[in-house]
């Protein structure tokens, strides 16, 4: 589905230069980054209120530690995957806009190069793999961290392919200690894996 959206996306506007009024949502006149910065702390502070302080939160968080037991309290497994999966979508998008704004181009794959990296950052902040666990202060420390990582080894001269190799490397040591730590081998993980499409069975209309 996303090939055949972004197909079409990329033949009627293939990469184009856009126009410098873009440019301000990342920078003014002056030069300064301080919209961008300006956006990814309220988009942090959101993030930071939003699981402590509302219902929604709570349930998100609930269904990824253990969607059985949220389903016992009467927690909606369905509801909390799509406000999951939208409040995903609605960020990413946000980030496209000032990663479109800052390289003054538009083109639906611009992120490829950034997937890995996103989830190595969230991983390395502490966001559970499985589920359900996370802070969002340690996901910017986590993207700070593979930001410093990533700019010394191009500092070092080391090619965009070996980068990738690094980070991926990283993220698996990440989850293999989080899995062992869990006490949640490759056979836990399978167990949690039947355990969850049981449930949303359960609860398809």
């Amino acid at each position: 589905m996303s090939l055949g959206w972004s197909g079409p996306a990329d033949a009627r506007d293939p990469g184009r230069h856009r126009d410098d009024r873009r440019r301000q949502l990342v920078y003014r006149r002056l030069g300064s980054p301080l919209p961008s910065v300006a956006i990814i702390l309220v988009a942090a502070i959101l993030l930071w209120q939003f699981p402590r302080d509302t219902s929604i939160g709570l349930h998100i968080y609930a269904t990824g530690d253990n969607p059985h037991a949220a389903r016992v309290t009467g927690v909606s497994l369905w509801a909390s995957y799509a406000w999951a999966f939208g409040l995903g979508g609605l960020f990413s998008g946000l980030a496209g806009i000032v990663l479109s704004a800052q390289t003054s181009s538009v083109d639906p794959h611009i992120d490829d190069p950034f997937t890995l990296s996103s989830i190595a950052a969230a991983v390395v902040g502490g966001v559970s793999f499985f589920g359900g666990d996370g802070k969002v202060v340690g996901s910017i420390a986590g993207a700070v961290v593979i930001g410093i990582l990533v700019s010394l080894l191009v500092f070092q001269g080391v090619s965009s392919f070996w980068q990738g190799v690094v980070e991926g490397v990283i993220l698996v040591i990440v989850v293999a200690i989080t899995t062992w730590r869990r006490g949640a081998g490759l056979s836990g993980l399978a167990t949690r894996a039947r355990g969850v499409a049981q449930l949303q069975t359960e609860e398809t209309p």
